[in-house]
């Protein structure tokens, strides 16, 4: 049996690599992640310290969270959200 850190470890890069090739939005992201762990919307928004209006809207990609709410929402995968420069 797999440790959950191995399974997260996994998730994370399966997530990231889905989300950076456009083969997932981040919304499905969250629906995936949130049910690997098992979590109803309001279980998981009160787990992350956020709504379950945020969790549902943004689900439903009616959502506009901030980057701030961003990385409150994906903290259980070990992922931040930011700006990165581009380069030129």
């Amino acid at each position: 049996m797999k440790s959950k850190k191995t399974t997260r470890k996994q998730l994370r890069e399966e997530l990231n690599q889905g989300v950076q090739s456009g083969e997932l939005e981040l919304p499905e992201a969250l629906i995936l992640l949130r049910k690997v762990l098992g979590k109803s919307q309001l279980e998981y928004a009160q787990m992350v310290g956020v709504s379950k209006k945020i969790i549902s809207d943004f689900e439903l990609g009616r959502g506009n969270p901030t980057i701030s709410t961003l990385n409150k929402i994906f903290a259980p995968l070990g992922v931040e959200m930011g700006l990165v420069t581009k380069r030129r």
